[in-house]
């Protein structure tokens, strides 16, 4: 039964009841809605779930407090009181889950990171009209009625974006009053089904194949972590290239031991029938030009798809302007020591073919480091060009990537516009994968092509038995239609 279902008591302190809309008859009704069907909620052992105005938390808590399953609940509230307190009463209870809060009109911020995938969505909107005498400098009144003239503005609105954030069986929990009969409010529960709808996000995403070229694998953490990365980057994100990074620094040889290159069975791991590919990376951080030479000629480092430098030295650029085995160059973006600041340097090396790296994620997981992070950003921007910059997330873990189109606004702040920022995440590191490509293939040995449609028949049917070839082709004759 739903006897698992435990509702938490909240202490609301003093200093949030003017603010903050306080558990009420409405929101213990919408609790008893999810008790009753909590033993199908259970079943799908919801990961990602979503609360819409979370008020004081009392639902996204008490949710969160009985599932026995590992998950992430987000909450989102235009109050930035009411997220702050929904966060204390998280805490306060002791509750084991990822918690994500968000100061957010309905869910604007998350719509493309939560494309298709929210298992739980939770709404308790505002339900009643909105008077034209209406105080709005009440804010504790503006939580409840501010349903607009009719009490459903809110829903209509949110109506528009859900079948676009929920996955295919995502139980959807809320409630609704249309006005009162004798005196009683009619409350209307409802729940939606996504059956058959074209995910017009989903559509929009696939004319672009993105790419995402640095996501860090610790060598002192279990594997498991960047394999989830990988696998929320593809799944979640919809990115179709990824590239697994491993960072090394050392100032001699005998520091440096090289690992091999991350193997995974990855058609166990990802789901679904989309192509999509991944690459190895390897990111080196020396100041000696000695060193990375004889770095640059160990079998092991050749291994990795892609081989990008951190230069602390004039000398180690002018070392890879020459170097074919070198393809990106990166920075620290955090630590300003590093930072050069010749513009000649960065675009010679992208004359070479090199490509420059800026990565977001560092001014995501640093306060402190933000305005320097995207000033150094646009620095590098403005010396490289449109044609020359990569932008990656440099994330450790799942929720330091964002997806493509937030993507794409971060770029804004790195002194880019829409379609130069679209570029950088894909035009560009897909002009880096096929430079990769065609060094693999013709570093020890000559490769004769042609063309799939001349090859005759019976070989093409042999070829196509191979699931690499097949995937292969198919993201290439994707690439064409483009």
């Amino acid at each position: 039964m739903s006897g698992d279902f435990k509702i938490i008591d909240l202490h609301i302190a003093k200093r949030y009841r003017d603010f903050v809309y306080p558990p009420s008859e409405d929101s213990y009704l919408l609790l008893e809605a999810v008790q009753l069907d909590w033993e199908k909620i259970k079943t799908l052992k919801p990961v990602i779930c979503l609360e819409i105005g979370c008020g004081s938390g009392v639902i996204a808590c008490s949710v969160a407090k009985s599932l026995q399953s590992e998950a992430v609940v987000f909450a989102t509230d235009i109050s930035q009181v009411a997220v702050e307190l929904t966060k204390v009463n998280f805490e306060q209870n002791n509750i084991d889950k990822i918690f994500c809060p968000v100061v957010a009109d309905l869910i604007s911020p998350l719509y493309d990171r939560l494309l298709n995938s929210v298992d739980l969505l939770l709404f308790n909107p505002p339900y009643i009209p909105r008077l034209s005498d209406f105080d709005d400098t009440d804010e504790l009144s503006g939580t409840w009625c501010g349903g607009g003239p009719e009490g459903t503005e809110v829903l209509k609105r949110i109506f528009f974006q859900l079948h676009n954030i929920i996955e295919t069986e995502c139980p959807l929990v809320g409630q609704c009053c249309f006005g009162e009969k004798n005196s009683k409010r009619t409350f209307v529960h409802f729940e939606i089904h996504k059956e058959g709808k074209k995910n017009k996000m989903a559509s929009r995403s696939s004319k672009f194949h993105f790419v995402e070229l640095n996501i860090v694998r610790r060598l002192d953490e279990n594997e498991k972590h960047v394999v989830s990365a990988v696998k929320y980057a593809v799944e979640q994100l919809g990115y179709t290239s990824v590239a697994i990074n491993v960072e090394l620094s050392a100032t001699n040889d005998t520091d440096l031991v090289v690992p091999e290159p991350l193997l995974v069975d990855w058609a166990k791991v990802v789901e679904g029938s989309k192509p999509w590919r991944l690459y190895t990376r390897l990111t080196l951080t020396v100041g000696d030009v000695e060193l990375l030479s004889s770095l640059m000629k160990n079998d092991r480092v050749l291994k990795y798809d892609i081989i990008a430098v951190s230069p602390l030295s004039e000398a180690i650029f002018n070392f890879v302007f020459d170097n074919l085995d070198v393809d990106l160059l990166t920075t620290d973006m955090m630590n300003r020591e590093v930072w050069f600041e010749d513009e000649t340097l960065y675009r010679k090396a992208v004359h070479c073919g090199k490509f420059i790296e800026i990565s977001y994620s560092p001014a995501i997981l640093s306060a402190e480091k933000k305005v320097e992070v995207f000033s150094h950003g646009n620095e590098l921007f403005r010396m490289v060009g449109r044609r020359g910059v990569i932008l990656t997330s440099r994330a450790f873990g799942a929720f330091e990537m964002r997806g493509p189109y937030d993507v794409i606004n971060i770029g804004y702040l790195f002194g880019m516009n829409p379609n130069e920022a679209r570029d950088a995440i894909t035009v560009n590191p897909r002009r880096l994968l096929k430079a990769v490509g065609i060094k693999k293939r013709t570093l020890n040995h000559t490769l004769i092509t042609r063309h799939f449609s001349k090859v005759p028949m019976n070989e093409l049917d042999n070829l196509l038995q191979v699931p690499q070839f097949k995937i292969e082709l198919e993201t290439n004759s994707a690439n064409e239609e483009q």
